[in-house]
């Protein structure tokens, strides 16, 4: 006996989903998707076309101009991970943790 298109499912490892509403969720995620690099499109343009913008040097000057102590020991703890000496030693680590684990497909990201 031949199913009909809405009695056809999709069939993936957890999830059972009818094709009718699979076709709406491509169709949403297309124009998401979409709408999304149009809107990178636009700001990149703008980005070309335009040095700075207000709002962006509203920020700057925000982040430049705020001085409690745990930030200022934040940044100084960011800025040495930057260092190649840590870069290094925190890549090294990282490489052996995810060999010990057996994840080697991310172990080789790492170096991409």
């Amino acid at each position: 006996m031949a199913k009909s298109k809405i009695e056809k499912v999709i069939h993936t490892e957890e999830i059972l989903v009818t094709r009718p509403t699979f076709l709406k969720r491509l169709a949403s995620f297309r124009n998401i998707l979409a709408v999304l690099i149009l809107a990178f499109a636009a700001v990149t343009l703008l980005v070309k076309f335009f040095d700075f913008f207000n709002l962006d040097l509203n920020i700057t000057v925000g982040i430049q101009q705020f001085h409690p102590k745990w930030f200022d020991i934040l940044m100084r703890f960011i800025s040495h991970l930057g260092n190649v000496f840590y870069g290094g030693v925190i890549l090294i680590v990282s490489c052996a943790f995810l060999f010990l684990i057996r994840k080697y497909k991310a172990l080789l990201m790492l170096f991409i």
